[in-house]
């Protein structure tokens, strides 16, 4: 199944979105989102550059594409295909009962024996005796789920403000950057295919 079909699917599957919309300026990609039944938009050249965030691009669509404005934007990015049943909708009810939030994301957390190298020495920030769960977590975005409040973040361009997050599993979580993270989404995949079962189509 195409990659950007997983987020697709994601979407259509929430009991929340009302629209799902693949914006690109690649015409396959175009062809396949509509396959899907997905609404396809072609965007700008000037957006499509490796250096244009995925938000960036949402609030394009938001201001300039689409006529019905909804009241949140859900930016799933495809290159994180797996996505649990509820984890959009519940972000969505999230944002939905606290009006003082105005994104959501999920995050990941990992404890690292980070460090910095300095003329080539290694500098780390714990000894190194140190045990690894007495090391503080670290938290980011999971890739997963970004779902912004319209009138802040669309209108207003203020893509932070206050957030909330909900924390995600890292070991679940799939990011397609390189040829061998397809290993790790066939992993994943069939180690906990019924939780993903929402995602395939019929058209694969």
């Amino acid at each position: 199944m195409p990659l950007i079909a997983w987020s697709i699917n994601a979407a259509k599957s929430s009991k929340l979105i009302d629209q799902v919309i693949v914006s690109t300026d690649c015409n396959s990609i175009l062809a396949t989102a509509k396959k899907f039944g997905a609404i396809a938009l072609k965007r700008p050249s000037d957006l499509a550059d490796d250096f244009t965030s995925a938000y960036e691009v949402a609030r394009y669509v938001y201001l300039n594409q689409i006529e019905q404005k909804p009241n949140y934007v859900v930016l799933l990015q495809p290159t994180s295909p797996l996505r649990e049943k509820d984890l959009i909708d519940n972000g969505i009810k999230a944002i939905q009962e606290d009006n003082s939030i105005d994104r959501v994301i999920e995050v990941n957390s990992l404890r690292l024996f980070s460090g910095k190298v300095m003329k080539n020495i290694w500098i780390p920030d714990y000894p190194e005796d140190k045990r690894s769960q007495d090391i503080h977590e670290t938290f980011f975005p999971s890739g997963r789920l970004y779902i912004y409040r319209a009138k802040t973040a669309m209108e207003k361009h203020e893509a932070e403000g206050n957030t909330k997050v909900i924390l995600g599993n890292y070991e679940r979580n799939v990011n397609i950057d390189y040829e061998c993270d397809f290993e790790k989404l066939d992993f994943v995949y069939r180690n906990h295919e019924f939780d993903y079962i929402h995602l395939l189509d019929s058209r694969v």
